[in-house]
């Protein structure tokens, strides 16, 4: 479903979909590498978890469409 979701973005012209997340949100990494996305940017201590105020690194990831 997410995947139909991206072509439709593409599909309208957007030209890039980001992603941002944390160093600990491991099933949201591996989904958006198994969709495609490419992690382009780590920023240092950028994430505080508002349960237990642990501070980790915020991970952003890019998905570029090449062919709009």
């Amino acid at each position: 479903m997410l995947k139909a979701v991206i072509d439709i973005l593409f599909d309208y012209g957007v030209n890039e979909i980001r992603i941002k997340t944390w160093e600990k949100n491991l099933p949201c990494q591996e989904l958006a590498e198994k969709l495609g996305f490419e992690k382009v940017e780590v920023v240092k201590g950028n994430h505080k978890d508002s349960f237990t105020g642990e501070i980790s690194d915020c991970f952003l990831y890019s998905l570029t469409n090449f062919f709009g």
